[in-house]
């Protein structure tokens, strides 16, 4: 164990003096266990967390949220291409692709413009949860 173990460069016996002999264990870390996080000493011997074992480290707890965000995620990549791949070619076959940059200026630009203002606004009148229950209705 003494040979394996990571050692600080005071620690080496060349290096380790009085005022180093008294050098702190090393660094605890943080290891999933169980339903809550536990704090071990990190130490060579001990065995490796149950999670790390495996190819799809998430609990069974866990597994119900993680399907609906990636389902979440699936969708929005999935929406986001379509829509981007439907604007450019509805607007390179009937404007042009020159109209593209003046209409992200003239449009685009204004309108992220004035949602910005209008939710800083939202959020000074409303509260937390009324603003988060507002941006779901849409």
């Amino acid at each position: 164990f003494e040979a394996r173990r990571r050692r600080h460069p005071s620690e080496t016996p060349s290096a380790r003096s009085a005022s180093t002999a008294n050098f702190p264990p090393p660094v605890a870390e943080c290891v999933r266990g169980g339903s809550a996080d536990a704090v071990v000493a990190a130490d060579d011997d001990a065995p490796p967390a149950k999670s790390s074992k495996s190819a799809f480290p998430i609990t069974k707890s866990e597994l119900p949220h993680f399907a609906s965000m990636s389902a979440m995620m699936f969708l929005f990549i999935y929406v986001f291409t379509t829509v981007r791949d439907a604007k450019d070619s509805l607007l390179v076959s009937t404007l042009g692709a020159e109209s593209i940059p003046l209409l992200k200026l003239c449009g685009v630009l204004p309108a992220a413009s004035l949602f910005i203002v209008a939710y800083g606004w939202a959020f000074s009148v409303l509260g937390r949860d009324a603003l988060f229950y507002l941006t779901l209705v849409p």
